[in-house]
């Protein structure tokens, strides 16, 4: 019985209010008489545009919906910043795994031919953290159970560094499953432009890898911060 193999990206995307408006203004403006959706607004700032929309397609023949993005997208393109603060976060009441339950030499494998993609393409080499690599190992039991950039409780990916009092001012996260070696996770990577674009970013500084067996399969988490 064939592995079944499944990988997803969250990719570092710039989403603005401004470039949102213009693009909704300039559709309005044609009197359109399909639906315009939002797809770059955030928070009391939808609120804004909605206002701004009542106006503009009262005699346009318009309708809209608002898509409020928090932080993160649970369709894989999604980006997410975060100011590095000095207060240091509450004591977190959650343990990566142990790293004996992982293939430390696959993760090594991994780094190195990261590397060696980023460094044909005249990057950086990213270096191991290890708060980033328990962000992975805990990552990769939790894509066990559910394979998503959202958490098994339903929060973002990223909030399991928060949960270890990992800070960064930029993150990405990798994810894979069914790939037997190294050498065929990173091709898989590398052959999608979601996550080639995480392996090649040069906001990205430091990685953690995961390699998890769960029932004959290995699952393979990637996170970088930066």
């Amino acid at each position: 019985m064939k592995n079944i193999i499944k990988i997803i990206a969250v990719v570092m995307a710039a989403l603005t209010i401004t470039a949102a408006s213009s693009m909704i203004v300039g559709a309005a403006e044609k009197k359109c008489s399909v639906q315009i959706k939002v797809i770059g607004c955030k928070g009391s700032d939808c609120d804004n545009i909605a206002r701004i929309l009542n106006k503009i397609c009262k005699d346009n023949k318009c309708s809209f919906t608002n898509k409020k993005l928090n932080g993160y997208c649970p369709d894989g393109n999604c980006s997410t910043k975060k100011p590095v603060t000095t207060a240091k976060p509450a004591a977190s009441t959650t343990s990566a795994p142990q790293s004996s339950e992982f293939n430390t030499a696959y993760e090594a494998e991994v780094l190195r031919l990261v590397n060696i993609e980023r460094n044909k393409n005249g990057l950086s080499s990213l270096n191991k953290d290890s708060g980033a690599t328990n962000v992975a190992h805990l990552r990769a039991k939790e894509i066990v159970k559910s394979f998503s950039h959202t958490r098994p409780d339903g929060s973002s990916c990223f909030t399991a560094a928060k949960e270890l009092d990992v800070t960064y001012r930029t993150a990405g996260e990798n994810i894979a499953y069914g790939y037997s070696t190294p050498e065929q996770v990173v091709k898989g990577w590398m052959n999608s432009e979601g996550h080639r674009k995480n392996i090649l970013s040069a906001s990205f500084t430091k990685i953690g890898i995961g390699c998890y067996k769960s029932g004959n399969i290995l699952y393979w988490p990637q996170f970088f911060i930066g």
